[in-house]
């Protein structure tokens, strides 16, 4: 199978008509489901970053998603048994030994399947294992970050939803696409 180049920039995405009814009747009769990433599946992931973001990732964070402290927080979605996304996170050092936090370094979906509830499966995953107060790895989770490109509002809204916040927005964070200003959100505990 050949995949597309990964995207530069992304354009203003319009959020798909969720009562149309071909889409109410492929949600009724869909099942999303989380998988683990494993050595197995971990080049269908790479594969999906390819195509989805418009960053490349190196070879060393793939073998972060498989390291045993960060692979509990990285899964694929599936849609019907098709892996159509993916949420990749890592540990950072907290305020003190004590503590954790959670970057959200990917998390796409498949354009065909968004707006079917995977993203949303696949980020509440993320906090109910990982989430701010909770323990994880030995440590107590102080906050959840990422960074969203600055041309999508579609995902900051979905992050908003889920009570994250706008902290920060950063001038030139991805220097080899446009527009390359990045926003910073956050959830707190």
């Amino acid at each position: 199978m050949t995949y597309p180049p990964p995207p530069t920039s992304y354009e203003a995405r319009v959020k798909a008509d969720t009562n149309a009814p071909v889409r109410r009747a492929i949600t009724a009769r869909s099942v999303v489901a989380i998988a683990d990433i494993t050595r197995n599946n971990i080049n269908q992931v790479r594969k999906l970053n390819e195509v989805l973001l418009p960053v490349p990732y190196s070879p060393a964070v793939y073998e972060q998603v498989l390291e045993e402290d960060t692979n509990p927080i990285c899964k694929l979605g599936l849609f019907n048994d098709i892996p159509v996304g993916n949420v990749c996170c890592r540990l950072e050092e907290g305020k003190d030994a004590t503590m954790w936090k959670v970057y959200i370094m990917t998390l796409g979906v498949l354009p065909t399947y968004r707006c079917l509830g995977v993203a949303s499966a696949l980020l509440e995953y993320v906090l109910d294992v990982a989430g701010p107060s909770k323990n994880f790895a030995g440590r107590k989770i102080e906050s959840v970050y990422l960074h969203v490109q600055i041309s999508n509002p579609v995902a900051r809204m979905l992050y908003e939803k889920f009570g994250f916040e706008l902290v920060d927005t950063l001038e030139s964070y991805y220097p080899s696409i446009t527009p390359s200003s990045a926003w910073v959100l956050s959830k707190h505990t």
